[in-house]
């Protein structure tokens, strides 16, 4: 767990690549692949009515799934639930009325304000980008409140806090720690639970919605593609959720049954992308009909997406855990100077190139790059362009296959 502001490295907009590099150099693989979780407490005392804020938390991103969203997520749900006036007939509660708070959290000298969150997706500008950089690979989340009306000013002074903010921050990141550190038998069924809750509410929420717009928005011309995106999309999103749910066999340490229980939440998940993916394809029928197609046919893989279908990218031994930016590295620049035009075979922009090396793990084979980015960013990747660019990461020294 990384919480920033008792952190060694200062930080804020002010930092620098050689410091993220400094941090980076200090998780080799022996130590990174040891780590869990990232918790990044970043302004986090802010008292949410002198502000008129929400107290944030920034997902892990795509790329990382991990069981750590649905459990802080769950854990916040619950200090809500438990410091608000909820009066739903499944809330805790004192008396029959329930208009006060059920179990108030409050500090002295703090106040006793209502708890207000939010989870969004993942974003970058705060410390735990450093360990969900690709080269580190550790997934993280970011606490935060905004808005903050004396952000980075020099009227940030300590009465903008709020002790009883401070204490329910302290709850939530030490309960969601101590969770990840106590993943028994008794504690597995509630956490799977919690995980797989938060991933139908995400699915729901975005890529199912993403999806029949972009069938919807289609002419006769392009639906068969649609509908082939709508499908990917599904596939990625189930893909990240049954990842989120194997991620917590890292931590589990209970019996064979508990494992076991583990794999039925991720064969879920991938009987989930099935069933969606069919749901995509007949209702892309229906449209097809409605646009008068007379054959709505899904594209077969071709010769090049069966050839790379089982090619695995890997970052080199020597980049990983050592180096934060491909840019930055002299590998890159020295490659670069003797060869200027080698980008401009690879024809992808900065984003594009990010994507792709955000999704290079060992396990995600070529095709599997391709389609993730595809459904992150909305943009149709070309295969051949993406082996061309792979091809330049070998070249320069930064991946092997």
């Amino acid at each position: 767990m990384n919480s920033s502001p008792n952190a060694p490295w200062k930080g804020g907009r002010e930092r620098s690549d050689r410091w993220r590099e400094t941090l980076v150099k200090g998780f080799p693989p022996r130590v990174s692949n040891k780590l869990s979780i990232d918790i990044n407490m970043d302004m986090v005392g802010e008292g949410l009515r002198k502000n008129n804020g929400i107290f944030t938390m920034s997902e892990c991103p795509n790329h990382l799934p991990s069981y750590l969203d649905g459990l802080a997520d769950s854990i916040m749900n619950y200090v809500w639930r438990t410091n608000d006036i909820v009066y739903l007939n499944d809330s805790p509660r004192g008396r029959m009325g329930g208009q006060y708070f059920p179990r108030p959290m409050w500090e002295k000298n703090g106040s006793k304000d209502a708890f207000r969150y939010f989870t969004h997706v993942a974003t970058g500008g705060s410390d735990h980008i450093c360990f969900n950089n690709t080269m580190v690979a550790v997934p993280g989340i970011e606490f935060f409140v905004w808005p903050d009306q004396w952000y980075h000013t020099d009227t940030d002074t300590p009465d903008k806090s709020d002790p009883t903010q401070m204490k329910r921050v302290a709850f939530i990141g030490a309960a969601a720690a101590w969770a990840a550190a106590n993943c028994t038998d008794e504690m597995l069924p509630g956490l799977l639970d919690a995980v797989a809750s938060f991933g139908f509410a995400r699915v729901g929420k975005r890529e199912l919605p993403a999806a029949y717009r972009s069938i919807n928005a289609a002419d006769a011309k392009n639906l068969a593609a649609a509908v082939n995106r709508s499908v990917n999309l599904a596939q990625f999103a189930c893909g990240r959720e049954a990842e989120a749910v194997t991620s917590i066999q890292d931590i589990y340490s209970g019996s064979i049954p508990g494992k076991q229980l583990i794999d039925n939440y991720k064969v879920q998940w991938e009987t989930h992308a099935k069933s969606l993916g069919l749901q995509f394809l007949a209702y892309g029928q229906l449209r097809a009909e409605q646009l008068k197609i007379a054959d709505l046919q899904p594209p077969a893989p071709d010769k090049l997406e069966k050839q790379y279908a089982n090619v695995v990218p890997s970052l080199h031994p020597d980049v990983k855990g050592r180096e934060f930016s491909m840019e930055s590295s002299e590998r890159y620049k020295k490659y670069l100077d003797k060869n200027p035009d080698a980008l401009k075979v690879a024809n992808f922009d900065m984003g594009q190139r990010r994507f792709v090396l955000n999704y290079i793990n060992g396990q995600r084979s070529i095709v599997k790059i391709r389609n993730s980015v595809a459904a992150e960013t909305g943009r149709d990747v070309d295969l051949n362009t993406l082996v061309k660019f792979l091809e330049f990461l070998k070249a320069v020294g930064w991946i092997v296959y």
